[in-house]
């Protein structure tokens, strides 16, 4: 409210307010009238009326001019709901937790637990700032900062430890989601949990697990998400890292969902790419099983097929095949130099090339 920008944590929600009239077309009485001081939260996006912006500028002037530790706070608050990405704010928020967290380790049990509950506070905030600015780099830069400096209040206690990384983590997990259905294809969202996953809860075997069935669904209904896959990759390296003994197996099922989401969706560069992290991982796991790769290359002799491709659905004749033939025949080249360097070989290319209205086949080495 006016007095301060923290209570910002206490989002009114008011769905039956419409984009129009929160923001319209002119800056007249007629939206402040209908807006009080106050935030709201119109579907994902943080808005605040008229009346609260003055408020909270006249606030914080009047601090600043009086010399308040916390003048710089509430003024970067203000900025930071204009612009999400003002790391300027940013850092100024952090030099004021940061003198809170001085002595950590000297301190009580309950002075810990309150600095805990701040820094709660603290990435309340930051989510409330995403909810307008989902990609901004400085707001999730923000958010890793603010954890590291919230684990050194609860270090050394195992079980409050434990629990405080586990409620952390699934809040980040929310955070991410809300940024992803803000915006898709958010790749610094999904950086950011592969960061949580990485830092919070590093070989939690059961939460691995369920990260992958997450992820798994997510990647079903949204194939074109090269980020969404990109931090599925993250997740089978920590579960290959963590489950030695299922290691083939795991391997041989992203194998699987890899070809079946590529046959059912043709054309989709993102899955193609995530095949090839697929594949490096299985040279590495099980380099000598012919009987694998053979069933590869004949995987990509299928998707080479433009004629098959166009017998399963007839629309995806215009763009789909074609496409889908140009990222297998990448796929099959970068596969053929994959397995040379693993073998310490040179890998020859064959490809045609067109010269005076005919064409020849080329043959090229490539480097190992």
């Amino acid at each position: 409210d006016a007095s301060g920008t923290r209570a910002v944590r206490s989002v009114e929600h008011a769905p039956d307010v419409s984009r129009a009239a929160l923001f319209g077309t002119t800056r007249g009485d007629e939206n402040a009238s209908r807006m009080p001081d106050a935030f709201y939260a119109c579907g994902d996006a943080l808005v605040m009326s008229h009346d609260a912006v003055v408020g909270v500028r006249e606030a914080s002037a009047r601090r600043w001019e009086g010399d308040d530790d916390d003048a710089d706070f509430d003024a970067a608050a203000t900025a930071l709901c204009a612009n999400g990405d003002h790391a300027t704010a940013w850092n100024a928020r952090k030099r004021t937790m940061k003198a809170r967290f001085d002595g950590v380790e000297k301190m009580s049990a309950r002075e810990r637990d309150g600095l805990v509950e701040g820094a709660r506070d603290e990435l309340a905030f930051a989510r409330a700032v995403q909810s307008r600015f989902p990609k901004a780099p400085s707001a999730w830069a923000h958010r890793r900062w603010v954890i590291d400096a919230a684990r050194a209040a609860v270090i050394g206690d195992g079980s409050k430890e434990d629990a405080w990384a586990l409620e952390t983590f699934r809040e980040e997990c929310r955070a991410c989601d809300a940024a992803v259905l803000k915006k898709r294809l958010n790749y610094a969202a999904w950086s950011h949990r592969a960061w949580a996953l990485r830092r919070l809860l590093p070989n939690r075997r059961e939460l691995l697990d369920q990260e992958l069935c997450e992820n798994e669904r997510r990647v079903r209904t949204s194939v074109s998400d090269h980020c969404a896959l990109h931090y599925r990759s993250h997740i089978v390296k920590r579960a290959l890292g963590a489950r030695p003994a299922d290691r083939r197996s795991i391997v041989l099922y992203e194998d699987e969902l890899s070809r079946h989401l590529i046959r059912q969706y043709p054309g989709h560069e993102a899955l193609w790419s995530y095949y090839r992290f697929v594949f490096d991982t299985m040279i590495c796991a099980f380099p000598r099983d012919g009987d694998v790769f053979a069933s590869i290359k004949s995987f990509i002799h299928e998707q080479c097929d433009v004629n098959e491709i166009v017998r399963v659905d007839p629309a995806r004749a215009e763009r789909d095949a074609p496409t889908q033939r140009r990222l297998a025949l990448a796929f099959e080249i970068w596969m053929n130099v994959r397995v040379a360097r693993e073998r310490g070989e040179s890998a020859v290319i064959k490809h045609t090339r067109a010269t005076n209205g005919s064409t020849v086949e080329v043959e090229s080495k490539a480097r190992v």
